[in-house]
């Protein structure tokens, strides 16, 4: 489909500065569209490599951890990725440069606050439980490594969430998506030329260790990059009052991402606890597999985000509108291509991180369905966050969080990893139709762009 044609769609309007917004878009999602596509094969290709150093028992535990770590990477910000986005266009708008840099400050202090809190939790991972298994050699060492890098990951969610609200996108986007990730695969392909293939040569400490000290000059040049730009802003003292709304919209925002993210890696925590770190291993390749599935959902809305969250505190409703139907067609069509090629090939691609694999298809399919709809609603989560709905979304996250967690411990004994599979695609199912159902009978915006689209061609 050609931009001409989704032009042609989606703005009524033949006045160049109607289409200014999707052409802006557009544009710059084809930079986070090329970062994120790097970002797929080099991530496949580093899990490829290091379950190739490690073997199958190691690489197990490898993925257990690494799953850890992007959990906590993904709460330990307390939503400060979102929300930095929102009240930064909001008081850029409507208080001025200053107002919107005392923003950034205050989410900073959040953010290394939740890294705290993330570091006691996968202290306790670490030393005290037992989903790890018992054949680790050294847990300090291993505590070590996972704390850099749990670290470096949840710090960076906020650093590039700061950078894309001022406009970086490819600064923001880049080191950690390309940039680590290639010396990482770089690094693995140098300790295989010369140890050899398949003969787990590595510990799951050893890839750990590796893994996060290649992130930590990436991280550093970010954090460097936002600090020469907020430095030099004007203090804006935030009253009581704004500290306490950001505040507050920051712990629904968290609440929503934290349960959806821990639910859907307890899913490998449950597969490792009812069967062994090995399955877990396969579980882990089938559910990275999937994810692609989101690829373009995940480039697009980085840079459509701080578009609505503009838009919406300018109030331009058809703008809004344009935007949110242009995210979701161009998102949930990837998806469906993706999807189809998966069914095709997706035993091959399984082939790839290890022939054991190949009988996780019917798991990849299962986890791709939630992956698909999850395109197709586009940035519904987002959305709603922006739009000031945080906290109907949360109490929807929760209830669904609930009942699948009861899902993964009861269910995985009876029925095995389908039920896994099929509870983990039902979360995302579940929160993604109520985000739909309340964006469009609630707030007046169809999340799917069809309803918008149908209204377009009628008029034509």
């Amino acid at each position: 489909m050609s931009h001409r044609y989704l032009t042609g769609c989606f703005v009524t309007s033949k006045r160049s500065e109607d289409r200014a917004p999707l052409k802006k878009l557009l544009g710059k999602s084809g930079i986070a569209g090329g970062v994120k596509i790097a970002n797929a094969g080099l991530s496949y290709l580093m899990s490829v490599l290091i379950a190739r150093l490690c073997g199958a028992e190691d690489f197990g535990v490898y993925a257990i951890l690494f799953s850890t770590c992007m959990t906590l990477s993904l709460i330990s910000p307390f939503g400060q990725n979102t929300v930095v986005l929102r009240f930064y266009s909001e008081y850029e708008t409507r208080r001025g440069l200053n107002a919107a840099g005392s923003v950034l400050k205050f989410s900073a202090l959040l953010t290394l606050f939740g890294q705290i809190i993330a570091e006691l939790i996968l202290a306790y991972v670490v030393f005290f439980s037992d989903i790890l298994g018992e054949n680790i050699q050294s847990k300090p060492a291993l505590f070590i490594a996972a704390l850099i890098l749990a670290f470096g990951l949840g710090w960076g969610e906020y650093v590039s969430a700061a950078l894309r609200a001022l406009g970086y996108v490819f600064k923001a986007l880049a080191p950690r998506d390309v940039y680590w990730r290639v010396t990482i695969c770089f690094g693995a392909l140098f300790a295989l030329y010369y140890g050899g293939t398949n003969n787990a040569y590595y510990t799951a400490q050893e890839a750990t260790l590796f893994v996060s000290a290649a992130l930590i000059p990436f991280s550093i040049a970010q954090t460097a990059l936002l600090y020469r730009n907020i430095r030099g802003t004007p203090p804006y003292p935030l009253s009581c009052a704004e500290k306490k709304s950001i505040a507050l919209s920051s712990f629904y925002v968290w609440g929503a991402a934290a349960l959806q993210a821990v639910t859907a890696q307890a899913a490998i925590f449950a597969v490792s606890f009812h069967f062994k770190p090995a399955v877990a291993g396969g579980y882990f390749a089938a559910d990275r597999t999937a994810f692609l599935l989101s690829l373009f959902q995940i480039s697009i809305c980085l840079v459509a985000m701080p578009m609505i969250s503009e838009a919406y505190a300018r109030r331009e409703r058809e703008k809004l509108q344009m935007i949110l139907a242009t995210v979701s067609f161009i998102a949930g069509g990837a998806a469906l291509i993706g999807a189809i090629f998966l069914m095709i090939f997706g035993d091959e691609i399984l082939r790839i991180f290890n022939p054991a694999y190949i009988h996780y298809q019917k798991i990849l399919l299962i986890i791709a369905l939630g992956q698909c709809v999850n395109a197709v609603t586009g940035p519904a989560t987002s959305f709603l966050q922006i739009a000031g709905a945080e906290k109907p979304y949360f109490y929807a996250c929760l209830a669904c969080s609930v009942a699948v967690i009861a899902g993964y411990i009861s269910l995985p004994p009876l029925y095995g990893l389908t039920a896994t599979a099929w509870l983990s695609a039902g979360m995302l199912i579940a929160v993604k139709l109520f985000a739909w159902f309340y964006g469009y009978f609630k707030l007046g915006y169809d999340l799917t762009g069809v309803t918008f689209a149908l209204k377009k061609i009628i008029k034509k």
